[in-house]
């Protein structure tokens, strides 16, 4: 089948088969800016070739039901994150939870580490100042012990938080030993420095933290975000996003997918739950209750602070 080439001069493409030729289509739909009702509208673009090979409303007669990210991807021919299952959080909307600039940590506020162990474990640091959390960093490990990963998140917070008090929370499930060695993963960050508290979840049930963030997602009092993700945790955007995902099991329940944006988001939840969003979410007053330590500056080490 021969290919016949077409200038392009608009971002918008597509690929028709057309008497026996693969014609390079423009696209008949230009997007809008965001109205003040926060919804974007599409109407024809006059500009658009070869329009006569198409039925009429083809291409808006295709977007009807779909979401932005769809539309960009599928019609508009821009980069985006398409998601066919169903996202854990469809209530994550990056360009209003996501920060347009990188995030830097405030002094004269405690900073939260919540951790999600494992082969693949997950760091993110957040700060909740004046009821808003802000995610600054994540760190991710690939297939490493937590002998391996829980020196480097001493050394990260090292360079990024010294001078910062800093609380641990993570996993229930970190508490148990391996079937190599007698010490937990929460043993070996204790053994370097960093206590770490099981997070508030009976059981470590999924509903309770998934419920956990998605209260302080919809949570937007005036219509601002109390949750701000900084655009460097580029995983836990896409995890967010759509990539954390449900999928079915053996038994036909739907049910969190595992994979590598699984465990940032799972570290985000341990973390929601540690500054009391899951109390929050039934009206109760948070009571964190965390043991922090201080990123000491002269000796660059993690100690404990006494009382």
């Amino acid at each position: 089948m021969p290919i016949v080439p077409m200038k392009i001069g608009q971002p918008f493409s597509a690929a028709a088969t057309v008497a026996g030729s693969l014609l390079a289509v423009r696209m008949m739909l230009g997007r809008r800016p965001l109205y003040g009702d926060g919804t974007t509208r599409y109407e024809p673009n006059p500009k658009a070739e070869n329009v006569k090979w198409l039925v009429e409303n083809y291409y808006a007669d295709q977007i009807k039901g779909k979401t932005k990210a769809w539309i960009k991807s599928r019609v508009l021919n821009e980069i985006a994150l398409v998601i066919d299952g169903s996202p854990v959080y469809p209530n994550f909307r990056p360009d209003f939870h996501v920060a347009r600039e990188a995030l830097k940590p405030v002094p004269g506020h405690d900073v939260l580490v919540a951790i999600d162990p494992g082969r693949w474990p997950a760091a993110l640091f957040m700060q909740d100042i004046a009821g808003r959390v802000y995610v600054q960093y994540e760190l991710l490990g690939f297939n490493e012990p937590a002998t391996t990963f829980a020196p480097k998140v001493k050394r990260f917070l090292e360079h990024h938080y010294q001078g910062f008090t800093v609380g641990f929370i993570g996993d229930p499930k970190g508490f148990d030993r391996g079937q190599a060695t007698d010490d937990s993963a929460w043993d070996v960050f204790k053994a370097n420095g960093m206590v770490v508290r099981p997070a508030p979840v009976k059981q470590n049930q999924i509903e309770t933290r998934v419920s956990a963030l998605s209260h302080i997602l919809d949570d937007n009092p005036a219509g601002v975000a109390r949750f701000v993700l900084s655009p460097l945790c580029r995983t836990t955007k896409i995890g967010l996003a759509g990539r954390y995902c449900l999928e079915k099991d053996e038994t036909g329940v739907l049910k969190p997918t595992k994979n590598r944006y699984s465990h940032p988001c799972n570290a985000l939840e341990y973390g929601m739950l540690g500054l009391g969003e899951g109390k929050r979410m039934i009206g109760i007053n948070p009571a964190v209750g965390l043991k922090p330590v201080r990123i000491a500056g002269v000796r660059r080490s993690l100690r404990r602070v006494a009382g």
